[in-house]
């Protein structure tokens, strides 16, 4: 679960190897499953403050070369940062 502090468009930012992809609330966001070795970057996505999201990251390795990192950005963010447990969440059952 992904819970934002502030209102506003964010985007997701993923250095992948092989593959990998975002899933926020069922609505794939970024999708980079043929890889690429590089950062790439998602679309604006708006997102409330305070509200869960259901986050899914994917990721799958091609021959066992795998490698994949997730950041964000947005209001407020000067640059891309790694999600902290301030705005991760465990689902409740």
């Amino acid at each position: 679960m992904l819970r934002p502090r502030v209102s506003g468009d964010y985007v997701f930012n993923l250095g992948v190897v092989s593959g990998c992809r975002v899933i926020l609330d069922g609505m794939v966001v970024h999708d980079v499953w043929g890889g690429g070795n590089e950062w790439t970057w998602s679309r604006n996505i708006p997102l409330e403050a305070g509200r869960r999201y259901t986050l899914v990251f994917e990721t799958h390795a091609v021959a066992g070369h795998g490698g994949a990192r997730l950041k964000w950005k947005g209001p407020g963010m000067k640059d891309a940062e790694f999600m902290t447990g301030d705005v991760l969440f465990l689902p409740t059952p």
